[in-house]
């Protein structure tokens, strides 16, 4: 999934002036305390949070190729490594859960320098997806009956993901870990980890913890363009759902355009290009990009060169 923010009619582009955060609500509803989902969650943050605090004893440098292929499993009894347990980086907590589980980190030290390269506070990334809070269950009209969680303040999403989905990830890895590096401004998604929790008698989740493109629920309109047409669009029922992802057609018929300008524009179609490329290196078919709109006034300005610009003004504010 790639994404941008961006503006049209009376929007703003993804590189313009943020404006004033709207009090909005993370979509989805606290997991229930009993079930499967519940204990899986608290697996997920408990390990998560033990591999994080493992990577502090660790050197960030630029990954080997055995990193890549490194899988680091840990065992979780619920009262925790005996005292006699001095070696930070086979400590385990005591938990509440009545199970022993077990907890997989695959190729942590790429999963680190991506995120170091991307500006990822280690403390604010453990504090958002493995801190003293529950995941918030996400209600999605996906079709592969995977789970999605957001974390609690709604900078990232946890989705299970399938043994191919897995496998396939970690294939591609060496070759999505270059052009992140050395494409800053890429808009594909940010795969910031991945991992698989599993309970005696239970099936394995294996799971990836990717960064928000933008808070939904903040969007006047979101979009999710495939670049066709064909079946693209939205029953006018949907259309007036906030927080509804819309299609193509969508976005033709609502007439929102992106004025990014010149250089910006440029520079824009450039990245998607070095992008698409890639995925289609990695024979990846089905991508879009996701965009958000956040209305604001503008006030048409003529400059003295004759030409036009647009001032916006934050709706909040006035």
């Amino acid at each position: 999934m790639a994404e941008v923010r961006g503006g049209g009619g009376g929007g703003r582009s993804g590189n313009g002036r943020k404006p004033k955060k709207r009090q909005t609500k993370t979509p989805g509803a606290n997991i229930r305390r009993d079930g499967f989902q519940y204990n899986t969650s608290i697996g997920m943050m408990i390990g998560i949070r033990v591999s994080l605090r493992r990577q502090q004893f660790m050197h960030i440098r630029p990954p080997t190729s055995d990193d890549f292929e490194n899988i680091i499993s840990t065992g979780f009894p619920p009262a925790g490594t005996p005292s006699t347990v001095t070696d930070p980086l086979k400590i385990t907590p005591a938990h509440s859960l009545q199970d022993q589980f077990h907890f997989k980190d695959y190729a942590p030290k790429v999963f680190a320098s991506l995120r170091a390269a991307w500006g990822i506070d280690s403390e604010a990334y453990m504090s958002s997806v493995c801190g003293r809070h529950n995941y918030l269950e996400f209600t999605t009209n996906s079709k592969s009956g995977q789970f999605f969680f957001f974390s609690h303040d709604g900078k990232y999403l946890i989705k299970s993901v399938s043994v191919p989905e897995r496998r396939f990830l970690s294939k591609i890895l060496p070759s999505y870990y270059r052009h992140m590096v050395d494409n800053k401004h890429s808009r594909m998604c940010r795969f910031c980890g991945l991992h698989r929790v599993e309970f005696p008698n239970k099936k394995k989740m294996r799971f990836v913890i990717m960064e928000s493109v933008f808070d939904v629920a903040m969007a006047d309109r979101v979009y999710d363009l495939k670049g066709s047409t064909a079946g693209r669009i939205s029953t006018p029922q949907n259309r007036i759902k906030r927080g509804y992802v819309m299609k193509d057609q969508d976005i033709k018929d609502l007439g929102d355009v992106l004025n990014l300008g010149r250089v910006r524009k440029r520079a824009f179609l450039d990245q998607l290009t070095k992008d698409a490329q890639l995925m289609n290196e990695l024979n990846i078919m089905d991508y879009s990009l996701l965009l958000g709109i956040v209305e604001e006034k503008a006030l048409k300005v003529e400059m003295r060169d004759g030409s036009i610009v647009y001032k916006y003004i934050d709706v909040d504010h006035h």
